[in-house]
């Protein structure tokens, strides 16, 4: 059982995004594994701990006397192989970033999608719900004359199956947009019994204008993805290469002590010689690896700026048939209402019927013109 009082939950796009972002299973599982990856940077630091080794010899030998060696043994590794490892692993975490970009990216367009389409549904129901409501006006009317024997039966036939029309129409905006609000409710994370209200700028205003994203001329997540595989596969690279130079392993001093005689002491130096490592191709498998992200790099950017021109293009073909489908519904709206006088009740509802279908009309291609430009924004950087 459940107990609480039902809230109105306002919301806009950015805070539809952030709601949807902080409750977002990937996003919470991203981040842990960013954190980690950023946490294992400091311990690449840090060089290896010494060893101290004791040996005791001849205790209680009736013969020979006690006899105790000390050594204390340090792992060298160069500073050039110690900041290649901590660039692999500063590398590493920023690949695990350019992930969680890439994620956020992902959040914001399907939040966007279903924003947007909420939104597109409420006001296109208000205009069938117009639409409807002149279409009652205009059977009445209808009704009305055809009683007073001054209109026929048809007429009344006519305005009802408009009216049909109208209400199918409606009932099916009704449909998608009750489960447009339930997909966003379930993004959002809204509670059992909260009311989603949407907020936002003006829709015929908001299509005209520019993208407000992706205009800066940084590449999108996917791109920034790719640019940090790159510089993790060159850090790794650097790191192998170290690996391949020959430099001491470690230096250990001894102490010898036995009773009866002065301690003598002694140094002990390894070094490892990469005979065999220097042709195991490790180096050249690395330089394999780098050529193929940029490879990749290249072609994914290259199919980037290539879709970003073709929805730049589409989106301002689609703002061009707005304006111009915007005029026009205007004009004939501002037509009917300046000849209202002069028209019959029944005909002026009729036509104001029409009316109201040609602004549906406009507001499907005001929504072909809200997808295209949301294709242009599509993958590129967002604001946090």
């Amino acid at each position: 059982m459940q107990l609480g009082w039902a809230a109105e939950v306002r919301l806009e796009l950015d805070d539809a995004v952030q709601r949807a972002w902080e409750q977002h299973a990937d996003v919470l599982a991203q981040q842990a594994r960013l954190d980690a990856a950023q946490a294992a940077v400091a311990p690449e630091r840090a060089p290896d701990d010494p060893q101290f080794r004791g040996r005791m010899e001849n205790v209680g030998s009736r013969t020979d006397a006690p006899q105790w060696t000390l050594r204390l043994r340090q792992q060298i590794e160069p500073i050039g192989a110690i900041r290649a490892r901590v660039r692999a692993a500063r590398a590493e975490a920023g690949s695990e970033a350019a992930d969680l970009e890439l994620l956020r990216s992902a959040v914001f367009d399907e939040v966007a999608a279903v924003f947007d389409a909420a939104r597109f549904l409420e006001a296109a129901e208000a205009l069938v719900s117009a639409e409807r409501d002149a279409c009652d006006a205009w059977i009445g009317i209808a009704q009305k004359r055809r009683d007073a024997g001054v209109g026929a039966a048809d007429d009344v036939l006519e305005a009802q199956l408009a009216r049909v029309s109208a209400v199918r129409r409606l009932v099916g905006v009704q449909r998608d947009g009750a489960a447009a609000r339930a997909e966003l409710g379930a993004l959002v994370g809204l509670e059992p019994g909260d009311t989603l209200v949407l907020d936002g700028p003006d829709l015929a205003d908001w299509v005209l204008e520019p993208p407000t994203r992706g205009e800066s001329g940084e590449g999108s997540a996917e791109v920034e993805r790719i640019r940090a595989r790159v510089a993790e596969e060159e850090a790794l690279r650097a790191q192998v290469a170290a690996e391949h130079r020959p430099w001491l392993d470690f230096v250990e001093g001894q102490v010898v002590l036995e009773s009866g005689r002065v301690p003598s002491f002694g140094i002990a130096v390894a070094a490892s010689l990469p005979v065999f490592s220097l042709t195991d191709g490790a180096v050249s498998a690395a330089d394999a690896r780098i050529q193929a992200r940029r490879v990749e790099l290249d072609a994914v950017a290259r199919a980037e700026a290539s879709r970003r021109e073709a929805s730049r293009a589409a989106h301002a073909a689609a703002v061009a048939a707005v304006r111009s489908l915007s005029e026009v519904v205007e004009e004939a709206s501002a037509a009917l209402e300046a000849e209202r006088e002069g028209l019959t009740p029944d005909r002026y509802w009729e036509l104001a019927a029409d009316v109201a279908r040609e602004r549906q009309e406009l507001l499907e291609v005001q929504l072909d013109a809200a997808v295209a430009k949301r294709a242009v924004e599509r993958g590129l950087p967002t604001a946090r």
